[in-house]
C-alpha cells in the first residue's frame, strides 16, 4: 500500500474520532442535564438518474457555439489531441507523455 493510501486512512481515522468525541460529549451533556437528543438531520435521497452516453456516443463533439446540438463536421486541435486523430495529435500526445515520464524518472535521479 502507498504512503499516499496511508495518509488518506490516517486523516480518515482522524476524522472519525473527532467525530466520535463530539457524538459521546453530547450524549454526556444530554444524560447529565436530562435533556432530549436533538434530532439527527435527515440523509440525502440517493440520485435515481444518473446522465450516461450510449456505446458510441462518447466521441460525438458538439460545438460550443452551436446551440441546436448539430454535430461537428470537423475536429478541432485539442479534441484531435485528446483523441490522438491523426499523424501529428498522436506524436504530440506520445510526446507530452514522453516527457512526463522521463521527467519523472529524472527526478528521481537526482533525489535518489
Amino acid at each position: 500500500m502507498g504512503r499516499d493510501a496511508l495518509r488518506h486512512f490516517n486523516y480518515s481515522a482522524e476524522l472519525l474520532l473527532e467525530e466520535v468525541i463530539v457524538a459521546e460529549d453530547k450524549i454526556a451533556t444530554t444524560l447529565k442535564g436530562n435533556t432530549d437528543i436533538e434530532v439527527a438531520p435527515l440523509a440525502q435521497p440517493p440520485l435515481t438518474k444518473y446522465p450516461t452516453l450510449m456505446q458510441g456516443d462518447e466521441h460525438q463533439l458538439q460545438s460550443k457555439l452551436d446551440l441546436e446540438h448539430q454535430l461537428q463536421s470537423k475536429l478541432d486541435l485539442w479534441n484531435r489531441f485528446q483523441l490522438a486523430h491523426g499523424i501529428a495529435p498522436t506524436i504530440a500526445r506520445l510526446t507530452v507523455a514522453g516527457a512526463v515520464i522521463g521527467g519523472t524518472i529524472y527526478g528521481g535521479f537526482l533525489v535518489a
